[in-house]
């Protein structure tokens, strides 16, 4: 390298390259251009606390454990322990009549309960809670709410919510709701001028059938019943034995008037918007899957409390088809006009469960 470098510079240019190549030699490396300033990190999520009244209390077993306890702690675990939930019995901040209320003025953040609670604030629930006769099971109930685009009733329910300052976030299947008398009923004439505890969707119903509907709470109905002031109940099988109903009824009637009764979990619309949209994306993102944990925990209430009763002696007495068939069409031409004729939402809903039928063959 060097003996070409002298031929084409000659001696003097020699000189000159060879001091130029030690002062680049010794010269400095150029300092590096500096970093860019890290990003400042991000904001942690605030903790968010939210305060859980349910329409119950934890004596009410099977609610409590499969829903208020089941949901607030897939909550919890879906945000990363953001938002963290206060659990309370019914009456602690608001009466359980109140309560659905209280939940929609801010009271209280989250509410669960049954349309047989707040059906006349927003009798767009008569639809979740099921129609009489309609859904036989829970592919059927999730199928017609939300599972085929050509139904979806449960957008209607939404909507219908968030026009009473609440948030839809979470729905259970408590399974067969059914009359528990003490009296026997094998033909829907039997209920005739029988009073027993209905309320909301329930009430219509019984009502249409000639009983006499009463409202009272559901810690109520076992004096009531001893007592003789009613002389049964609507309710799920799920909560029979575990509030010891079984001790005080004599029958329970097949086929449910409402096989797939549903209970509903709200959230204060508020209380809803100030999450930040990951948290809410994330308690959105549980709601089928609470679907299926917690209708599967009250299967295993309801087949137990079937057992409890068997063992008290309730007699299980079952309509004939024939009777079933009468009874849908009585159902179908007299109840579910009346529940349509609550709101347009409704009876958008009524026509979507008709179809539903239609194409289950039932009508």
């Amino acid at each position: 390298m060097k003996s070409q470098i002298l031929k084409v510079l000659g001696a003097i240019g020699l000189v000159v390259v060879v001091a130029a190549l030690l002062m680049v030699g010794c010269a400095k490396p150029a300092p590096a251009p500096a970093p860019a300033p890290a990003p400042a990190p991000a904001p942690a999520t605030p903790v968010t606390k939210w305060v859980y009244q349910p329409c119950y209390g934890p004596g009410t077993e099977a609610c409590w454990q499969s829903v208020v306890e089941l949901w607030s702690d897939m909550v919890e675990e879906a945000t990363d322990g953001t938002v963290q939930v206060e659990r309370l019995a019914a009456g602690s901040i608001a009466s359980s009549e109140e309560s659905f209320g209280a939940c929609a003025q801010g009271m209280i953040d989250v509410w669960s309960g049954w349309a047989t609670v707040y059906g006349g604030t927003v009798p767009e629930g008569f639809l979740a809670f099921g129609l009489a006769l309609s859904s036989q099971s829970t592919d059927e109930a999730w199928q017609v709410m939300f599972g085929e685009p050509k139904y979806r009733v449960g957008n209607i329910v939404k909507d219908a919510f968030k026009d009473n300052n609440l948030y839809w976030a979470g729905w259970s299947n408590a399974g067969w709701n059914m009359a528990f008398t003490n009296f026997p009923v094998t033909k829907w004439e039997d209920f005739q001028g029988h009073k027993m505890r209905a309320g909301g969707p329930q009430a219509i119903f019984f009502d249409t059938m000639g009983g006499s509907p009463v409202s009272m709470p559901w810690g109520d109905i076992y004096m009531s019943i001893k007592l003789g002031t009613i002389e049964g109940l609507f309710g799920d099988l799920a909560s029979i034995a575990p509030d010891k109903l079984h001790e005080v009824i004599d029958y329970a009637i097949f086929p449910a008037w409402n096989a797939c009764q549903t209970e509903e979990v709200v959230i204060n619309l508020d209380s809803w918007n100030a999450l930040e949209q990951w948290q809410r994306d994330a308690i959105d993102g549980i709601f089928w899957d609470f679907w299926l944990k917690s209708s599967y925990m009250m299967y295993e209430y309801y087949d137990a409390s079937r057992t409890t009763c068997l063992d008290a002696d309730v007699e299980f007495l079952v309509m004939s088809d024939e009777e079933v068939a009468r009874m849908r069409e009585k159902v179908v031409n007299e109840v579910w006009p009346q529940n349509a004729a609550l709101s347009p939402g409704v009876a958008q809903g009524v026509e979507i469960y008709m179809q539903f039928l239609k194409d289950k063959g039932r009508i």
